[in-house]
C-alpha cells in the first residue's frame, strides 16, 4: 500500500507515520514531572518513617522508665528481704521537711519497735537508710511524696514517685497502701 505524501511549509512529510512516532514515548517535561513527584513521595515516606522511629523510641523509653519507677515504689512499699521492712509493715510515718529535701521515716511496732527506715529523694536519686546507717540508693527519680489519705488515723498512704528530668520527664508512678500495723 502506498503512502501519500503531503506538502507542508517546512518539508515533505508522511502525516500518519509522523503522528505515530510523536506519541511513541514521553517528553522530557513529562519525565521531569514524574521524577519530581517520585522524589517528593520518597522524601515524604522517609520523613514519616523517621518520625515513627523517633516516636517508637520515646514510647519505649517511657515504658522502661515507668517500669523502673514501679520497681522503686515496690521497694519502698515492701522493703528488701529481711533488711528493710517497707511502708506496708510500718505502724506510722513521720515526715521531716528539710532545706534540700523531704524525708519520710517509717517506724514499726512490736518486736521491730527499735527499727526505723528513712526514705528521701536527692539529686535525681531516691535513697534509704536503716536507723542511722549508711544510705543506699533505691532508684532514679526526681521526687518522692508519701502522704496520708484521709488523715494519718486511717492508715492509708499514697506514694508518688516522680520521673527524673534527665530521662523522661512527666512520668509519675502513683500507688496507695494500707499500713498493716497501724492502730488508729
Amino acid at each position: 500500500m502506498a503512502t501519500r505524501w503531503h506538502r507542508t511549509f517546512s518539508s515533505w512529510k508522511r502525516p500518519a507515520a509522523e503522528a505515530i512516532r510523536c506519541e511513541a514515548g514521553i517528553t522530557l517535561t513529562e519525565l521531569m514531572i514524574a521524577v519530581v513527584l517520585m522524589s517528593v513521595v520518597f522524601v515524604g515516606m522517609l520523613a514519616y518513617f523517621q518520625l515513627a522511629m523517633a516516636a517508637n523510641l520515646r514510647v519505649n523509653a517511657q515504658a522502661s522508665y515507668s517500669q523502673e519507677l514501679s520497681l522503686t515504689a515496690s521497694q519502698i512499699l515492701d522493703g528488701a528481704g529481711g533488711r528493710y521492712r517497707g511502708l506496708r509493715q510500718a505502724s506510722a510515718v513521720h515526715t521531716v521537711y528539710g532545706p534540700d529535701h523531704t524525708s519520710y521515716t517509717f517506724t514499726y511496732s512490736g518486736l521491730d519497735a527499735a527499727h526505723s527506715e528513712t526514705y528521701w529523694s536527692d539529686r535525681g536519686k531516691i535513697y534509704r537508710t536503716r536507723g542511722t546507717g549508711v544510705p543506699e540508693e533505691v532508684g532514679t527519680a526526681s521526687g518522692l511524696q508519701i502522704a496520708a489519705v484521709g488523715g494519718a488515723a486511717t492508715g492509708v498512704y499514697s506514694i508518688v514517685v516522680t520521673g527524673g528530668t534527665g530521662t523522661v520527664s512527666g512520668t509519675d508512678y502513683v500507688t496507695y497502701v494500707r499500713l498493716r500495723n497501724c492502730s488508729p
